[in-house]
């Protein structure tokens, strides 16, 4: 996707960089409600009118693994990590351990 099909409070994985090298191979980036794309690795942001064409040439896709929240007005762009699950029968449930009190082992 170009940089005018992105959503707001997405994330996003740059796919090929700018030319200027503003946005970089794999940076994970969001554009915040005020319109302002801000950079996870690079820790900053940067307006839509700052820059020229060679800035915003950058392509990208949707970072499935990382989520956009908003927390009292603030914004924040985390990697959202997998609990261990395991999959029965096409859902995913977590694994439970009981006690056998014959043999006093938990399984």
């Amino acid at each position: 996707m170009k940089y005018s099909e992105l959503e707001k409070l997405k994330p996003y994985r740059i796919t090929k960089k700018s030319s200027d090298g503003t946005f970089l191979m794999d940076e994970v980036i969001w554009i915040s409600e005020g319109g302002e794309v801000n950079s996870v690795h690079g820790g900053g942001f940067i307006y839509p009118d700052e820059g020229d064409s060679a800035t915003w040439d950058f392509e990208a896709e949707y970072a499935e693994n990382w989520e956009v929240i908003t927390v009292n007005g603030n914004e924040i762009c985390r990697k959202v990590e997998k609990s261990k699950m395991r999959k029965c029968k096409g859902r995913y449930y977590k694994k439970r351990q009981y006690h056998d009190f014959e043999t006093g082992y938990f399984h």
